[in-house]
């Protein structure tokens, strides 16, 4: 009569091809963690920034004079919102700032994030009884960019 088990062999051939396969499976699972992760905080930074853009155009939208000593203060008169007025945004210790009028200052990015690399470029065009300004900074080192016309 046969012994209907496994040999020795065939259990250690065994053995080693689930382990493989496992290991094959384990290295794709953390993976795919790892980049949901890296994802996630990429979507988190582009929201910050739109955050920032967005408030930056609403500012911007209806400003009837902008002025900037330096990189990090940009002052915008708004004739809509005179009790508000000026509004100011600055840089400070890689955070942007909003301060209305004589109203607190209000942090607009996150503690994580850190803003750099403020360039603010004015251009008149007299012609269209308009000007261009454009601010580039980065947040957390990937540059963004709003340009707007006033």
């Amino acid at each position: 009569m046969k012994n209907p088990g496994f040999t020795l062999i065939e259990v250690i051939v065994y053995i080693g091809l689930f382990s493989m396969l496992m290991s094959g499976a384990l290295i794709t699972v953390f993976t795919m963690l790892s980049s949901i992760q890296e994802n996630r905080n990429e979507i988190t930074l582009y929201r910050e920034a739109q955050f920032i853009n967005n408030k930056l155009s609403w500012v911007l939208t209806g400003a009837s004079d902008v002025s900037f000593e330096s990189s990090s203060m940009l002052e915008i008169e708004r004739k809509d919102l005179e009790s508000d007025s000026p509004l100011k945004f600055s840089i400070a210790d890689g955070q942007f700032f909003l301060q209305r009028g004589t109203n607190p200052v209000v942090l607009l990015t996150r503690k994580d994030f850190y803003v750099s690399n403020i360039e603010i470029t004015m251009r008149n065009f007299p012609n269209l009884n308009s000007t261009e300004l454009i601010i580039k900074y980065s947040l957390n080192g990937v540059p963004f960019k709003i340009r707007t016309f006033i």
